[in-house]
């Protein structure tokens, strides 16, 4: 998938309950904002670096959401079982856009 540069704020999480999602930074870094699982605050989101050429896989139930780069565009490789996106998925909002700085 390929990942745009914008705006470092996040609102939307989803999560899989059964499923682990896998991201592989393949033409640079990429940023992903995480959340323990259950119900969480702004304050409890964590931004993780991935450089390039490496990646990260949450486990069932993590709160997640799309990357984010630095860069004008990377591609990522998202790594899941089949039909997660229609089978394994749920969504969370935040009551405001939460921004993150590096």
């Amino acid at each position: 998938m390929e990942v745009f540069r914008k705006e470092f704020i996040c609102q939307k999480f989803e999560a899989h309950n059964h499923t682990e999602e896998t991201l592989f930074a393949m033409t640079g870094g990429i940023l992903i904002p995480f959340a323990k699982p259950g119900k969480f605050t702004e304050d409890e989101i964590h931004i993780f670096y991935i450089p390039k050429g490496a990646g990260i896989s949450c486990r069932p139930g993590v709160w997640h959401w799309a990357p984010y780069t630095l860069e004008e565009s990377v591609m990522c490789m998202v790594i899941f079982k089949k039909n997660t996106s229609r089978e394994d998925i749920y969504f969370t909002e935040l009551a405001e856009p939460a921004g993150f700085e590096l």
